[in-house]
């Protein structure tokens, strides 16, 4: 399992199977950082926002793991699991950063 996050403070848990569906270059271009551990994750996260309410952490962190057949899904804090319909498999955080974006601006 790694864990990694992005510049807009987004947490994510992904699968040594999901993982093999990415490149460096991409997460590089992402704007992610890397973390063996969840509480490496944390930490940096913590340093970067002033803020260390971990339960708040926990509760925010997507999973990204792949289902039976093999397909790309991410599954959020309650459980609900979407399927990441992309022609490129690594480009469901481009989503994510689009969508942070579109937060900020409203």
């Amino acid at each position: 399992m790694l864990y990694i996050n992005n510049e807009y403070g987004q947490l994510f848990s992904i699968t040594d199977e999901a993982w093999d569906l990415f490149d460096s270059y991409y997460i590089e271009r992402a704007g992610c950082d890397i973390h063996l551990t969840k509480e490496a994750m944390f930490q940096q996260v913590a340093t970067m926002t002033n803020h260390c309410d971990i339960d708040d952490f926990e509760s925010k962190i997507i999973a990204i793991k792949l289902n039976d057949e093999g397909n790309l899904i991410e599954v959020n804090s309650s459980g609900i699991e979407s399927q990441v319909f992309d022609d490129y498999p690594d480009d469901w955080l481009a989503a994510y950063k689009t969508q942070a974006l579109d937060t900020q601006g409203s």
